[in-house]
């Protein structure tokens, strides 16, 4: 046996190998009581971001411990596509990231990275929650495969332009379950994206003066600004506040807008874009508003939309827009009601199932008020609408109505639907309503049977916007008030009871069902067999306590978790390929479930030792140290081609080895 390890050739003897190209995904955790030296297992968190990302590696998941953070969250790694990386909290909204003068979270030029159910808030002049890539002229390699769910963004940018959600430059990027409030220009900001989905968002602009700016720019709950072919589902925007001091300029609930920005955005309109499911309820300015400074807005669809109750006109399409639909929507209460400007360059529009009505605010300023205002030269398909309760339903300059529209009052018992039996119902184009229907989920442009109501985590959402410390600092008090944290309603209440009248029994029924989803392992994780798989929920209940969670694979019960954290270990798990799930149950007797699917492949192991005994071994990759028989240290080390720099202290050791290729063998030492 040779003692001179330094010239020793180490020859691996390949015991298995199956599918052994796979890592094995990694967690970590993370804690404001954490130290970078920990080991960064849940007993013994790290402490910053920083250090995490120098170990992360695609498909590892990152968990951060409840508390606050004051160091941002700024990604300096990517995941790879199909293997994130992913940061999650431990406890949805519990981690709570808030920084000075720079975003609580910065995802800049990083691709495939998932963020989940994390708080985050500012300080100062800034955006607040960012995902963003470079400035042109090359845009060869946008921002891709990043996805944020269950995020939040708190803005508090007075001064400068700003949003408190940032998504630019960037292609294939979802937003899911996010929520953004506070001061900003723009509330939530899409600028120079393309396939972009925003799905389930709640937006409540509250303040901004501009002075150190352009005070008179406009001021945006939702600006889609240079971005095409992307998709907003389920958005809602909602009681936006008062305008800043001594201030003019415009504002809308959501805007389609492009310009000329030289280098800044690839495109200069924003088009073929889709709005499923919105409603814009309650707000200072216009519904929608739609124009452009710089090329023509191409086939931009509105379909069951709700305008409701804003100070200004309800539907706007004001210059440079060709292809603009609006199909199926509500469109009252508001200063007037649908305008497509026939001296703008607007053409090719089309109104389709509108229900358009008691449009008067602009009779307390003495001007006539109008259901719609639309010049033949502008419309391309008209028809269908029922149109009723204005000075003039048709203003004059407008088209006359199409041989199917009619004007026929009716009495709305709520927003998100058309009363059976009434004038609009089943009257529309298609057989179905005329105006909106927004009852159930959209996801990726279809309308789900997934019922959209109780809104998802609406106790979380209003929690944080219509915090009473941050309603005082945001000023929303007085005549200024954000309505509905003025009230004991929730979300779901709140939009249904609108109209005075109480919510239909099915919707939230004898109680609310919990809410439940997976922190771990990760959907489409890949593990080892052998190996034990940590199973982690995470689940609440909104009207009363979650009495336990029950785990399955591929049907098959294998434990309940009673208490926080609900975790289960599901030990020395064979390969194979698993449907797993998760029921919560609570004290109601109501349950939900959330599933995911797993993948256990089969190991390449090896024994070294520090001698010569056969033929085989790895060419390259990563391979896992357990040192065994005593198993007391892991480390993980990727070969390069050269010798790691560590030395065998053992005569024998086991290793996991990925990339092995047979009758081949690495000098590694």
């Amino acid at each position: 046996m040779k003692n001179k390890l330094l010239s020793n050739t180490l020859i691996l003897i390949l015991v298995l190998f199956l599918n052994s190209g796979m890592a094995v995904a990694s967690t970590y955790y993370l804690s404001p009581l954490g130290n970078d030296s920990n080991s960064g297992q849940n007993s013994q968190p790290w402490a910053s971001f920083q250090h995490a990302f120098s170990i992360l590696v695609p498909g590892d998941t990152l968990l951060l411990k409840d508390g606050l953070y004051t160091e941002a969250l700024k990604p300096s790694i990517s995941g790879e596509a199909g293997n994130p990386i992913s940061i999650i909290a431990e406890n949805d909204g519990q981690a709570v990231i808030e920084t000075v003068d720079v975003p609580a979270i910065h995802i800049l030029n990083k691709n495939y990275l998932t963020v989940e159910g994390i708080t985050a808030r500012t300080i100062g002049e800034t955006n607040t929650v960012v995902v963003s890539g470079h400035d042109g002229p090359d845009w060869s390699d946008k921002t891709t495969g990043v996805v944020l769910r269950r995020v939040s963004a708190h803005g508090s940018s007075l001064h400068d332009n700003s949003a408190a959600f940032t998504v630019s430059r960037v292609n294939q990027v979802l937003l899911e379950d996010v929520w953004s409030f506070g001061y900003a220009r723009n509330t939530m900001l899409v600028y120079g994206a393309e396939n972009v989905t925003v799905r389930r968002a709640v937006i409540r602009w509250d303040g901004w003066w501009g002075d150190e700016y352009k005070p008179d720019d406009p001021r945006v709950g939702l600006s889609v600004y240079n971005t095409r072919d992307s998709l907003f589902e389920n958005i809602i925007v909602l009681d936006g506040g008062e305008q800043g001091a001594n201030t003019n300029g415009e504002r809308v609930a959501l805007a389609v807008a492009g310009n000329h920005n030289n280098d800044t955005a690839p495109f200069d309109d924003s088009s073929n874009n889709r709005y499923y499911g919105v409603i814009l309820l309650n707000n200072v300015g216009a519904g929608v508003n739609a124009e452009s400074g710089g090329d023509i807005l191409y086939n931009n669809r509105f379909e069951d939309l709700v305008s409701w109750d804003n100070s200004r006109i309800g539907f706007n399409v004001n210059q440079k827009a060709d292809g603009t639909s609006l199909i199926h929507g509500t469109v009252g209460m508001n200063a007037n009601g649908a305008r497509f400007n026939s001296y703008g360059n607007v053409i090719n529009s089309e109104l389709l199932s509108n229900l358009i009505m008691s449009n008067r605010k602009a009779e307390a300023d003495g001007q006539n008020s109008y259901g719609i205002r639309a010049g033949a030269s502008v419309l391309s398909n008209a028809d269908y609408n029922n149109v009723f309760d204005h000075d003039s339903n048709y203003h004059q300059y407008s088209a006359p109505p199409g041989p199917n529209s009619i004007s026929l009052p009716l009495t709305l018992d709520y927003l998100l639907e058309v009363p059976a039996g009434s004038s609009s119902s089943g009257a529309a184009h298609d057989g179905g309503d005329i105006g909106a229907t927004i009852i159930n989920r959209w996801v990726d442009g279809i309308e789900t049977s997934e019922p959209l109501w109780p809104y998802p985590y609406e106790d979380r959402i209003k929690g944080e916007m219509c915090d009473p410390d941050a309603l005082f600092n945001l000023e929303r008090t007085g005549d200024n008030t954000a309505t509905w944290c003025e009230s004991n309603q929730t979300l779901t209440e709140y939009i249904w009871q609108y109209l005075g009248n109480p919510i239909p029994d099915e919707i939230y029924g004898d109680g609310q069902a919990p809410q439940i989803q997976w922190l771990q392992p990760l959907d489409q994780a890949q593990s080892f067999e052998g190996e034990d798989i940590t199973l982690e929920v995470s689940a609440s209940d909104s009207d009363g306590q979650v009495q336990s969670v029950d785990f399955y694979q591929n049907g098959n019960y294998l434990g309940t978790a009673s208490e926080q954290p609900y975790t289960f270990t599901w030990t020395s798990v064979p390969v194979g390929s698993y449907a797993l799930s998760a029921t919560a149950t609570d004290n109601d007797a109501l349950s939900a479930s959330a599933a995911i699917s797993v993948t256990v492949i089969s190991v390449a192991v090896a024994v070294a030792t520090s001698e010569i005994t056969a033929a085989g071994g790895v060419q390259s990759g990563s391979y896992l140290d357990t040192q065994s028989p005593a198993g007391e240290e892991i480390l993980v080390e990727q070969l390069s081609g050269g010798k790691p720099e560590r030395r065998i202290s053992r005569l024998q050791h086991q290793w996991l080895i990925s990339d092995v290729i047979s009758a081949n063998s690495v000098e590694l030492f």
